[in-house]
């Protein structure tokens, strides 16, 4: 299932031991990825197109993702796949309101590696509201694994470019854009602190947190204050936020 779904099926599982709360959804597997590429006979078109060329080249590397990602959104879902999403959905929608709408979001097998990081090369799809959108968001995401960026790190990197699968996380979204949200770090990033918590926030949907569009506020919390139920904020910055990313019906 990729390493975001494994990571959302373990704190789902902690989540419902501790009675908190996951917003619900349901996985599209490795399997069904496989299924789509060999259905459609991409594995060979991109395996030839890709070792004809010099990756190296900004300008060749441009034309050659383009026509992978034109191939892979021209292709078509197999009806196993299509009718296994609707059912996934419909159970998902049943006992919500009207504005109930998911993330269609990237799951790859290598995301977060001890030598390499995929994490963020893929795409993700918001507010998607119907079982037709759905399946769009899947062929964009599945062309997501073939953009110029990514197709130059896993050259860089040696990987073999037919042996990474992608997995789909379909995911209920949250009306954050009423309130607020943001990004947690259980480690602090810059100086490795083990100790730290780095939260990164601001009003709105944390998309714009993720692709750099806003400066957030920031708070660092203190694992062994948390442990001991005392104050963990040991330090805090506000940040201007001067954008907020809202849901539309577009």
């Amino acid at each position: 299932v990729g390493g975001k779904n494994a990571s959302l099926g373990e704190m789902m599982h902690h989540f419902n031991e501790l009675n908190l709360n996951l917003p619900p959804g349901y996985a599209l597997t490795t399997e069904a990825h496989k299924d789509f590429i060999n259905e459609n006979e991409l594995g060979t078109y991109i395996q030839n197109i890709l070792k004809k060329k010099d990756l190296r080249d900004i300008k060749e590397l441009h034309v050659i993702g383009q026509s992978i990602r034109k191939k892979i959104l021209s292709s078509q879902l197999s009806k196993s796949i299509k009718e296994a999403s609707a059912i996934a959905w419909h159970n998902l929608k049943r006992n919500t309101d009207q504005s109930f709408s998911v993330a269609v979001r990237s799951s790859a097998t290598a995301e977060d590696l001890p030598n390499a990081s995929f994490a963020g090369q893929q795409e993700s799809y918001l507010n998607i509201s119907n079982v037709d959108e759905i399946n769009k968001a899947i062929l964009s995401v599945y062309a997501s694994l073939f953009t110029n960026r990514a197709i130059s790190y896993r050259e860089h990197n040696n990987f073999d470019h037919n042996q990474v699968s992608m997995a789909i996380c379909i995911q209920q979204m949250v009306r954050s854009d009423l309130s607020s949200s943001g990004v947690m770090f259980t480690v602090d990033a810059e100086s490795g602190c083990k100790d730290l918590i780095v939260i990164n926030s601001s009003f709105g949907l944390g998309e714009s947190i993720v692709q750099g569009l806003v400066n957030p506020d920031e708070f660092y919390l203190f694992k062994p204050s948390l442990r001991k139920n005392k104050l963990p904020i040991i330090r805090k910055n506000m940040g201007n936020k001067t954008t907020k990313m809202i849901f539309t019906k577009d």
